[in-house]
């Protein structure tokens, strides 16, 4: 059995919760928020323990696995602490806002030799699977460039403040648009060599991007372009 707090009990933590009620194997046991009202709201939905501080859910020892949902530039801190604590760690994307942060939760997960996966859900969905499943079969023959775009509307009901602010994370390149690269590598299976990009903020007034184009040359002379 593995028993899991959710730090984050916010939009995407509910959807999680969901999707943990509906398993054999898991427990959910807690959850962390900073709102009360919106902290009641989610252990009364699941009868489970709050906290406002997620720091107390990673001192439970009962709790093996942490699943992190908080908004992006809280990444790195809350994972490193769970690292440190020895909790397993699912990790909403993007991993964290900047490579220096990114390095720094790998170094944390080898360090404390804990489990980590980041919340890339493009690798489950059934298309994505079998497309990877024809590439890699050969069935469509020797891949020599691919394209991966996401199109939406960014002004969600779910959208924060944090999220129209490039220095805590947000944008739409890292909300959204990181699946995109992400879909492609991993169907490409090729390790990038090198990128160029550029990004603008085009639609709505915020210091976030809400554009984003990057061209790709990966290993073997595959080319990529990602656009978001």
């Amino acid at each position: 059995m593995i028993n899991v707090g959710i730090i984050g009990a916010g939009y995407f933590g509910e959807i999680h919760g969901k999707a943990i009620s509906q398993l054999k194997d898991i427990n959910l046991l807690a959850a962390s928020r900073q709102n009360e009202a919106g902290l009641k709201q989610f252990t009364d939905q699941f009868n489970i323990d709050g906290f406002r501080d997620w720091q107390d859910l990673i001192n439970r020892e009962d709790i093996d696995t942490v699943l992190i949902a908080t908004p992006h530039f809280l990444h790195t801190e809350i994972a490193v602490e769970a690292a440190k604590k020895g909790k397993n760690i699912l990790l909403e994307k993007p991993i964290a806002p900047n490579l220096l942060e990114c390095r720094e939760i790998a170094r944390a997960v080898k360090k404390y030799n804990v489990n980590f996966m980041g919340g890339y859900s493009n690798h489950f969905i059934p298309t994505y699977v079998k497309a990877k499943e024809m590439i890699e079969s050969s069935v469509i023959g020797t891949i020599v460039g691919g394209r991966s775009a996401m199109h939406k509307v960014w002004m969600e009901s779910n959208r924060r403040n944090w999220h129209l602010n490039r220095k805590k994370g947000g944008g739409m390149w890292l909300t959204a648009g990181m699946h995109c690269i992400d879909r492609l590598s991993w169907l490409l299976g090729k390790e990038i060599l090198s990128t160029s990009a550029h990004f603008s903020t085009e639609f709505h007034s915020q210091t976030a991007d809400d554009f984003g184009l990057i061209f790709l040359r990966y290993a073997d002379g595959v080319t990529g372009s990602v656009q978001s």
